[in-house]
């Protein structure tokens, strides 16, 4: 059962899966400081993953718009996750061009770690 974080337009859906522990992004990420907004709950999904030796899976195939406060937010979790060793997973929807634009750029910058994998998912 998912963990759900109500935060204002952006809902965090978490759960803990074979797969990893699942962050699922729903709705709108637009508060100007996404960090004090969401951060808590990226650290906990983080902390969780390392205590279980599982990946952290940001699934944002269901989100509708981020900002780009929310973009630097990210930029620095991934690279916070990494630096502790954990993997990262990322599933983007591919079919929405904003998605596919950040997370193309996100797939050549990771290109120099193993710890990231982006993911497109078609409908």
């Amino acid at each position: 059962m998912a963990e759900r974080h109500e935060l204002g337009d952006l809902t965090l859906a978490v759960s803990t899966e074979p797969a990893g522990v699942v962050v699922q992004w729903l709705g709108r990420s637009n508060a100007q400081n996404p960090e004090v907004v969401f951060g808590t709950y990226l650290n906990t999904a983080m902390a969780r993953a390392m205590s279980l030796r599982l990946a952290v899976v940001h699934d944002f195939t269901q989100l509708s718009f981020f900002n780009s406060s929310t973009i630097s937010a990210l930029l620095r979790h991934f690279r916070d996750v990494e630096a502790r060793g954990v993997v990262v997973h990322v599933r983007y929807a591919a079919h929405q061009r904003w998605q596919r634009t950040f997370f193309a750029a996100l797939d050549t910058a990771r290109e120099s770690t193993t710890r990231i994998r982006v993911e497109p998912v078609e409908r």
